[in-house]
């Protein structure tokens, strides 16, 4: 099943339907999760070629290969690693992380967010 963004009124819901436990430590991290975007999976070598030449570094995760690049958020303050649109920032971020999110999955290792058990696939659409 396929869920959207949109079947969500908050991000509480959003803990509730995944089990997700912890809380946001963007200092032990350095709000790892808001200095990097990523696009794919590229299944196809054209692909991954075409994106690497747009600047991306291909990285596996999970047995995927995606487009990984260095590129922090334009809200993200890089002295405090707050964020300066906090109080109003976009669904996305305030319903990160969910475990098939690939953001997610590159981060696990350092963020303070885990899961009891498994989720249902979430889409940006």
């Amino acid at each position: 099943m396929i869920l959207k963004y949109t079947e969500y009124s908050s991000a509480k819901d959003i803990a509730k339907r995944y089990n997700r436990k912890g809380k946001c430590d963007f200092r032990k991290c350095k709000a790892i999760c808001c200095r990097f975007t990523v696009t794919g999976p590229f299944a196809k070598e054209a692909y991954v070629q075409y994106i690497k030449n747009m600047g991306y570094k291909v990285e596996t995760i999970d047995g995927k290969r995606y487009g990984v690049m260095e590129k922090p958020c334009r809200h993200l303050d890089p002295r405090t690693y707050k964020c300066k649109i906090h109080h109003r920032k976009p669904i996305p971020c305030r319903h990160f992380p969910i475990p098939s999110d690939v953001v997610y999955k590159k981060v696990r290792k350092v963020c303070s967010f885990f899961f009891d058990g498994k989720g249902e696939e979430l889409t940006m659409g």
